[in-house]
């Protein structure tokens, strides 16, 4: 595919409105919903009736148009490195692993070795001494001394922390690798497969480094620049979901004694040195965090900041693409109907014409580009 330039690129924002495409359609009570596609090679597919062949074909269009292509660096996958993008040149761990069914659909080869690359990564001295921190004062997360969530590839394609970046407190991103370690660990033991020592003490960390922090503790959020004293749903829900995901692998560990051993001296180690609770031998622990998680979701889940601030963010429309349910009963209309409201919330405050705003403090420069 051809690289564009910057001067493509303000060239093709300056002669936007050309590629805009009006569509219109009705909502099951008549009522017309006009949106706008910015590309007229998908515009035909969602001109016709919203169905599921339709998205299907669009998706081979983008299939073979690359659209869903990806190249890695040592096992990392990166998105771009054009259009004068220099903050893309970093890795994310929650970006990795936002694109993990893209990975595991079209490159299996990297999926493994991906989140090895990751272990070997939380296994360097500086991220051991941001998790020795927090393990003797959790409030250190919150000074930008916890374990970072952005790094630079070097030429050798290891990562290092990016020292510039002034916050290290994601929760959400650290919990979402969480939660793919453990999956993948487990899937791997289910196939008789081996988990170097690296994966085994990453998990072994930030399950304790999550755990000790508390439900909800002070983060950043889906989008680092405020920090929030609240927590926020999304950041409950990664946690919630990586901790299920560790339990579920603490299950699978009972039928391979010698690598559930491994877990637990690693954890005996780290528990005695940072006198803190075991919890791959208490996993009940884990439950009631899962249980507490929960509750705050379902009693904050129109309120995205537990009150810390009256901004409204995307991140809610993160929540709502995971399979919690909201009822509190597993009644499927009450969940559908909390879901909806999430949405109906994020649509109001969030979505204008040409797209959503990543929370309602932005003020949009252009309203109208056409």
């Amino acid at each position: 595919m051809k690289k564009s330039t910057t001067l493509e690129v303000v060239n093709f924002a300056g002669d936007y409105g050309k590629h805009i495409v009006k569509i219109t359609h009705k909502t099951w009570d008549g009522k017309a919903v006009c949106f706008y596609a910015n590309n007229k090679q998908i515009a035909p597919f969602l001109a016709k009736d919203l169905n599921s062949e339709n998205f299907k074909k669009l998706f081979v269009l983008c299939d073979k148009k690359g659209v869903f292509n990806l190249k890695f660096t040592n096992h990392i996958p990166y998105v771009t490195f054009n259009v004068a993008a220099k903050h893309m040149t970093r890795k994310w761990p929650r970006d990795h692993m936002g694109m993990i069914e893209l990975v595991k659909d079209k490159y299996q080869n990297e999926l493994w070795k991906g989140l090895v690359e990751w272990a070997k990564t939380y296994n360097r001295p500086s991220e051991i001494r941001a998790f020795a921190r927090v393990f003797k004062n959790p409030q250190s997360a919150c000074y930008n001394k916890g374990v970072a969530h952005v790094f630079w590839q070097l030429a050798d394609g290891s990562l290092i922390r990016d020292a510039g970046w002034k916050m290290h407190q994601r929760i959400e991103s650290h919990g979402e690798l969480l939660r793919y370690l453990a999956k993948y660990s487990g899937e791997r033991l289910d196939k008789g497969q081996s988990i170097p020592d690296e994966v085994v003490q990453t998990i072994v960390r930030f399950v304790h480094y999550l755990y000790i922090q508390g439900n909800s503790p002070q983060s950043c959020g889906a989008w680092e620049e405020i920090p929030l004293k609240g927590g926020i749903n999304w950041d409950n829900a990664s946690v919630m979901k990586a901790f299920e995901e560790v339990v579920s692998l603490i299950e699978i560990l009972q039928n391979h004694p010698k690598i559930k051993q491994k877990f637990e001296n690693f954890e005996d180690i780290l528990c005695r040195k940072f006198r803190l609770n075991k919890l791959f031998v208490q996993p009940k622990k884990l439950k009631d965090f899962i249980e507490k998680s929960l509750k705050l979701i379902r009693h904050f889940y129109l309120d995205e900041f537990h009150g810390a601030t009256k901004r409204t963010d995307s991140s809610s429309a993160m929540l709502c693409a995971e399979d919690i349910d909201l009822s509190s009963s597993k009644n499927l209309s009450v969940d559908i109907s909390k879901h909806l409201k999430i949405l109906k919330r994020w649509e109001k405050n969030l979505v204008r014409e040409f797209g959503a705003l990543r929370y309602n403090n932005f003020q949009p420069w252009l309203t109208d580009m056409r």
